[in-house]
């Protein structure tokens, strides 16, 4: 992880959340330069990271009551961080609680979030997180790879 100074890295250790530390973790074990971001933490809404220099990251993690995948919940807090906080990339973690889905569940978000962007200005990636694997979509398609 980077920070902009000894300052930031005590301010941020302090503020950081568990699911965060572990999904920023989980992102140098693969080989990426994290930096984060010393305004996510303010009072204005901020991307929590960036990946390799370039790439806004938002991390929404899901803790859902009951342990299942919620479409509404999910779509909104993804929304959030594409709209509200400017995030390029959202990484929506269901390991860290983990969290039970269908895969009809990744396909319907990706599907709502393209109808939904469809006629606006953003361009996003979204990667859900699981236990078995990563499904990435984006802006250009609905389609899971």
């Amino acid at each position: 992880m980077t920070y902009e100074s000894n300052k930031d890295k005590k301010e941020l250790n302090k503020k950081e959340k568990k699911h965060e530390r572990y999904v920023v973790n989980l992102l140098l074990d693969m080989g990426k330069d994290v930096y984060l971001n010393p305004e996510a933490k303010g009072k204005s809404p901020q991307y929590d990271f960036k990946i390799n220099g370039y790439y806004k990251v938002e991390l929404k993690t899901a803790f859902p009551v009951g342990g299942k995948f919620k479409l509404s919940s999910a779509f909104d807090a993804i929304k959030y961080g594409i709209e509200k906080q400017g995030a390029d990339v959202v990484i929506y973690d269901l390991t860290f609680d983990n969290v039970e889905f269908e895969l009809t569940d990744i396909i319907n978000l990706s599907s709502k979030l393209y109808n939904y962007f469809e006629d606006k200005p953003f361009r996003y990636d979204v990667q859900v997180w699981t236990n078995e694997g990563i499904y990435f979509f984006d802006d250009r398609k609905p389609v899971i790879i």
